[in-house]
């Protein structure tokens, strides 16, 4: 599986500063995401591109970030993709299927983030994935900022959802939840990431090294969640069938049994068998 599918704690780092990449990966970081956009000044976009082109990214989890479609940026980012050697790429407010299809011509065989960012980017989002892109990203401030929405969990319950249910239906993994931007509140990281699991994303952007633990936390099952699982399971192997059957005064039947089996594969195999957390 490309890891642009399985990454949980994707960090950003600004292309200019190539050198975080190292530093990046010994924090934990699963995904380096060298960001072309938001990260570098229009004065320095020329720098930044001209460090990626200098990076041999062949054989890393790493993909870039590169301006939109529409940004006069965008060609010369592709360019510097390609001399890089980049495996994987994220679109900035990617808003069409015909910009993923554009792309994709442009750079064949490379994996495609859509990073959704405004309200287009949301209605389309099933067809980027039919596009080719591998999976969906939340750029829920830049996403805020175009609905006039304030930059809170009520107010993107609805959107985050909608990601959540356009992937399952387009069989594509769990999106990437947004930022959280108060990056040196840890416990705050760590709810939104848990906040997030429990609405079905399967990672979240980091934009410092410190959050990248508490993100992790955040989707890693709790040892209660795990004991539960281990018993689920093992009440299953010993019944007959597999219809519904009592265990603990709880009625345990298909749906409960596969629900245990995704906690126990996050929890031993995605996580990398880490100790669960407490709960």
């Amino acid at each position: 599986m490309p890891f642009v599918e399985t990454c949980i704690s994707p960090l950003f780092v600004p292309a200019l500063r190539p050198a975080l990449i190292g530093k990046a990966f010994a924090a934990g970081a699963d995904c380096v995401i060298l960001d072309l956009e938001d990260a570098v000044a229009e004065a320095d976009k020329t720098a930044a591109r001209s460090a990626v082109s200098g990076l041999t990214l062949t054989d890393i989890p790493a993909m870039v970030r590169i301006n939109p479609i529409s940004s006069e940026y965008f060609s010369e980012d592709v360019a510097a993709v390609r001399k890089a050697g980049a495996t994987a790429v994220m679109l900035a407010k990617a808003e069409t299927g015909g910009e993923l299809r554009h792309l994709r011509t442009l750079m064949p065989g490379v994996e495609i983030v859509a990073l959704i960012e405004s309200a287009v980017g949301l209605e389309n989002s099933p067809e980027l994935l039919r596009a080719g892109a591998s999976r969906l990203a939340f750029g829920s401030v830049d996403f805020a900022l175009d609905i006039g929405a304030a930059h809170m969990r009520e107010a993107l319950l609805c959107t985050r959802a909608r990601l959540v249910q356009v992937s399952r239906l387009e069989g594509a993994v769990g999106p990437v939840d947004g930022i959280c931007t108060g990056f040196n509140d840890l416990p705050e990281v760590e709810a939104e990431a848990r906040y997030a699991a429990t609405l079905g994303f399967t990672g979240k952007l980091c934009i410092h090294p410190a959050q990248i633990g508490a993100v992790r936390t955040g989707f890693r099952p709790s040892r209660a969640e795990m004991t539960w699982a281990r018993r689920i399971i093992a009440t299953g192997e010993t019944a007959q069938g597999d219809g519904a059957v009592n265990v603990d005064g709880t009625m345990v039947d298909r749906p409960v049994r596969l629900r245990a089996q995704r906690i126990l594969a996050l929890g031993e195999e995605v996580i990398g068998g880490e100790e669960p957390v407490e709960g």
